[in-house]
């Protein structure tokens, strides 16, 4: 057997793939392998799954999860693994851990008998079979020791290599691995005298003693000391040795614009496009830059080069090819050849061909060290030809559009900066003053500029010479979204300016009145702040395949960006330009058409998403007058896409919604939504507070709804309400319901209002009307024989029962309540019964059967079953009344903040409610527990 984890899990015996269920037996199976031969005890394997807490049944589920692990491998014939008396050992495995280890040895046996040419390969499959997060596939955690000792074999690895090449005379090759060994060991003494003996070896004495300052100058900087003394002597030889002299060739161009006077938050960025110039394997070492228009590409790009002029002594050679220069025309291929040329000292004849200045571009930049930074250009096309050929020249190349360089070495897409990186660059060109005095203005100019660098700077530089009153102003009139793009600008330099550069770009190449455009527009109309293909079809009213094209093509001008599978955004002052352009005069017409198309395509896709969660309502959802139509083609095969696509979407739905409100037509479609809300809400972690936009939406509409969804939507109304705290303002709801049900069929919506004012004044504390009601409601559902409205009568009265200081009743009717859950063959009524049953245990002192019940909830039989999310935080809280019953006050404060992060995390309760809890040693539930565990 063979056991692969170094970057991925896999088990292998023979030919023949091994599949291991759950996410503990792979864990388990690891450890065993890496101690094969070696008893592993019961307790080891304890501290690698619960390294805080381990539950009761620790060593039971470790003895199950060996049993069956053991099962797994004898049907596939391997029989190697034994347990016994609590120890286990796993014998006749081999791990690629193990192999990497032997070949690591034998390369290094190599290198001791000076075969370093054999030794070479070996060092470098080794290193490559190490990823940066070693032992990933098992969850790092458990594996640190191991993955830290991978971490650390690949850099001695890395320094092996570089040794190996510099032995070979493999100069070049041995500068690019020593640096790169350098750069992540700045203050390693071993790392630094490599990469400076590499550097002699490739005749660059120059940088090599540079590199000693850096060094020297980080280690007093930082540590207060100064380099060791093999370094020192390293660098004594290197004073002494007659450094080669890179003299110069004709002409040398020196036409880099000044660097930015501001650069923050682009060192990553800027350190992969140094080391893609440095790299040398006979090939032109190119970097391609891109991303839109304002996102700081042009700045990155003279940063770097100005921190690498050094290494081009025979010159540096700047051309603004002008892609996307308003009002200017791009710069041809064969302008800009006879521009460089031209920097070079290099006269051209007027009709010299394209082939011609190209042939003799590439000569003259041959024997060159050179370099070239093409900024600002509109596609490959224009670039393709200014690409230097055989040689060590460079090239930087900017574009706001992904470029299919074949000769790119790198290609680097900018997103915007995060928050801190824009805060500094903010602070940078107001001043550190005047930026802390205008703290919370800042903070609001940030959020309106969206992480654009260009936005940034003139944001920042407009405040650094304004007064406090004008600083103020500007930051109310970025907050304003029809102000905002106006506002962003600066002398000739504009953030709407640069976005129009690639719409147009765009609509040049498309035409005005193509689909794209077409398409851009109603975006810029769309409420919400994601679209998928399908959302972008449905604006059109085109199918999801054609939009998902147009979509590509937005990407590809830099005017959407993707955000996950299918799914795209607009940079919030991109989405205002859309939302902006275009005639004026028909502006009110298309949003109304916009918004009409978004309403039809939510609508069936939420009926579409209900009819696949709850497929007993399929047949009415998709054949009722009410269900709305248009060519959306939006379906789903799995109830679990259906849920994603909703938890997806909801933001999008409550935008739209809030668009059109007064629409009574969407009445349908919003109950349906409500339905969906409180059936599959919180257990796919939306907003509560969205719900609640929505259940009232529905809820105002309820006159046109069926009867049947006029009581789902005061049930979702109730629910929503309960959970808020707010029970009294239930009444009036399930009293006007209680009406309608006396006077029609069927009679089990008369028991269902039983059972749901029961659980109303339960919240309000009357108990004593809640438990009559309760027991009226058991009766009636056993007249019916509805297993189901019993089952909740019977939980209702445990409740009331219970407020009502009668702990046996409370315990007996629980236990009731499971034996009715049995008889209606729901699995997930049996559990809530068995919580409901635990709970009044506690509270009645049997605390002992309390605790096993909900430690066998949190345990399900299935490793692998998920707990929703609301009922996880149930049991949590409901295990730490258990433990704080058995004076196990520290365990239980543990249960019970961990069942608070459950609920905010899902966003189901504020933060102040988790605080709250978290400040208490013996807290109350906050109120969604409160209402939901009675």
């Amino acid at each position: 057997m063979h056991v692969h984890m170094i970057d991925r899990f896999a088990v292998s015996i023979g030919d023949r793939t091994i599949a291991l269920p759950g996410a503990q037996a792979p864990k388990i199976l690891a450890l065993l392998a890496l101690e094969s031969g070696r008893s592993v005890p019961h307790d080891r394997i304890q501290s690698m799954l619960w390294p805080e807490k381990a539950p009761p049944t620790a060593h039971r589920q470790i003895s199950n999860q060996l049993s069956a692990l053991r099962s797994i491998l004898q049907s596939a014939g391997f029989n190697g693994l034994s347990t016994r008396n609590r120890i286990c050992v796993l014998t006749d495995a081999t791990t690629d851990v193990g192999q990497l280890d032997s070949d690591v040895n034998r390369a290094r046996s190599l290198m001791s008998r000076q075969r370093h040419g054999e030794a070479l390969p070996l060092l470098e499959q080794c290193a490559a079979m190490i990823p940066d997060e070693p032992m990933g596939g098992l969850g790092v955690e458990p594996f640190t020791s191991e993955s830290v000792r991978l971490l650390n074999l690949r850099e001695a690895l890395r320094g092996e290599i570089a040794e190996c090449l510099l032995r070979e005379g493999r100069y070049r090759e041995a500068v690019d691995a020593a640096q790169g060994l350098y750069e992540s060991n700045v203050l390693s003494g071993t790392a630094v005298r490599l990469y400076m003996r590499a550097l002699r070896g490739d005749e660059d004495q120059p940088r090599a003693l540079t590199i000693f300052e850096e060094h020297r100058r980080r280690l007093a900087d930082e540590l207060g000391l100064d380099p060791d003394e093999e370094t020192r002597k390293l660098h004594t030889r290197l004073l002494r040795e007659r450094a080669p002299r890179n003299e110069p060739i004709g002409r040398v161009p020196r036409e880099l614009p000044a660097e930015p006077h501001v650069f923050v938050g682009r060192d990553d960025e800027a350190a992969t496009v140094s080391r893609a110039l440095r790299t040398d394997d006979g090939r032109p070492r190119v970097a391609a830059v891109s991303g839109p228009g304002g996102i700081g590409k042009s700045a990155l790009a003279l940063h770097v080069a100005h921190c690498e002029a050094g290494a081009f002594p025979d010159g540096q050679v700047y051309i603004d090819l002008q892609g996307h220069s308003p009002g200017m025309e791009p710069v041809t291929p064969a302008e800009a050849l006879r521009t460089v040329l031209q920097s070079f000292g290099v006269g051209t004849a007027a009709g010299e061909s394209l082939r011609g200045l190209q042939s003799r571009f590439r000569t003259e930049l041959a024997d060159r060290r050179a370099l070239l930074v093409l900024d600002n250009a509109r596609d490959t096309a224009q670039v393709r030809r200014l690409i230097p050929g055989a040689g060590r020249s460079s090239a930087i190349v900017t574009a706001r559009r992904p470029l299919a360089l074949e000769q790119a070495g790198t290609n680097i897409h900018l997103e915007p900066l995060g928050h801190p990186t824009a805060k500094d660059l903010m602070t940078a060109y107001m001043g550190d003053r005047k930026a802390r005095a205008h703290s919370a203005g800042v903070e609001s100019m940030i959020r309106a500029c969206g992480g654009l660098p260009l936005a940034l700077t003139i944001a920042g530089s407009k405040c650094r010479l304004s007064s406090a009153t004008r600083i103020d102003a500007f930051a109310k009139r970025l907050d304003d979204e029809q102000a905002r793009l106006g506002a962003l600008s600066l002398d000739d330099v504009a953030v709407k300016a640069s976005i129009r550069a690639s719409f147009e770009d765009l609509a040049r190449s498309f035409g005005d009145t193509s689909d794209v455009v077409r398409l851009f527009h109603r975006l810029g109309l769309f409420p919400g702040l994601t679209f998928t293909s399908y959302t972008a079809g449905a604006l059109i009213d085109a199918d999801s395949a054609f939009a998902a094209n147009l979509l590509e093509v937005l990407e590809d001008y830099q005017l959407v960006h993707m955000v996950g599978e299918d799914r795209f955004r607009f940079h919030d002052l991109v989405r205002e330009y859309a939302g902006d352009v275009g005639p004026k005069a028909v502006d009110e017409a298309r949003r109304d058409e916009a918004l009409s198309r978004a309403v039809e395509f939510y609508a069936v896709g939420v009926v579409e998403a209900a009819a696949t969660l709850v497929p007993s309502e399929a047949e009415y959802l998709r054949t009722s007058d009410a269900y709305p139509r248009n060519n959306t083609t939006l379906r789903f095969e799995e109830q679990e896409d259906a849920a994603d696509w909703y938890r997806k979407e909801l933001g999008n739905i409550v935008a739209v919604s809030e668009a059109v409100k007064d629409r009574d037509a969407l009445a349908f479609s919003w109950a349906v939504i409500a339905r969906l809300g409180v059936g599959i809400d919180p257990g796919f972690g939306n907003s509560l507070q969205w719900i609640d936009k929505l259940v009232d939406f529905a809820f105002d509409k309820r006159h046109l709804l069926s009867d049947e969804h006029r009581h789902l939507i005061r049930f979702s109304k109730h629910t929503s309400m309960v959970y808020r705290g707010k029970p009294e303002s239930c009444l009036p709801i399930l009293d006007e319901g209680q009406a309608e049900a006396a006077e029609k069929e069927p009679v089990e919506w008369r028991v269902a209002y039983l059972n749901w004012k029961s659980h109303t004044l339960r919240c309000m504390n009357e108990n004593a009307e809640a438990y009559r009601l309760a027991a009226d409601a058991v009766a009636k559902a056993r007249e019916l024989d509805n297993a189901i409205l019993e089952f909740w009568a019977l939980v209702r009265g445990a409740e009331s029962a219970e407020g009502l200081g009668l702990a046996d009743e409370a315990c007996s009717l629980a236990e009731e309540s499971i034996t009715a859950a049995r008889k209606s063959g729901n699995p997930s009524y049996v559990s809530n019964g068995r919580c409901t049953l635990a709970f009044r245990l506690a509270r009645a002192g049997r605390v002992e059967e309390s605790r096993d019940i909900f430690d066998d909830l949190l345990s399900p039989t299935d490793p692998d079953a998920a707990i929703k999310t609301d009922l996880k935080a149930i049991y949590l809280w409901g295990l730490g009344e258990a433990l704080a019953g058995l004076g196990q006050s520290r365990e239980a404060k543990a249960r019970f903040d961990e069942s608070v992060r459950v609920l905010y995390k899902a966003g189901i309760i504020a933060a102040s409610e988790l605080e709250a809890v978290r400040s208490d040693r013996s807290p109350a539930p906050p109120v969604y527990l409160a209402q939901a565990i009675g």
